[in-house]
């Protein structure tokens, strides 16, 4: 009798079939993404723990208005940065 040995799956779906929220699309790349955000800030607060704590009270300095403006503009260059990239 012949053994059949499944093909292995492709590496990115990997992280999805661990994930609670398998169902949904785009969940490994949103879990990256998100990885690599948590990434970014923990390298920035332990290489410059004082210019972030610096940032942050300058945010909390900030009026409301400025802060969405500016979260909006952020959001907006990064979704067109991803739509130039991934295409």
């Amino acid at each position: 009798m012949p053994v059949l040995i499944p093909a292995a799956a492709p590496y990115h779906q990997g992280a999805a079939a661990f994930s609670f929220i398998q169902g949904l699309p785009l969940t490994t790349e949103f879990l990256t993404a998100f990885a690599l955000v948590l990434v970014l800030e923990g390298i920035a607060y332990a290489l410059f723990p004082d210019f972030m704590r610096r940032m942050l009270a300058l945010a909390l300095m900030t009026p409301v208005g400025q802060l969405r403006i500016a979260g909006l503009v952020a959001a907006i260059c990064g979704v067109g940065l991803v739509w130039l990239l991934r295409g």
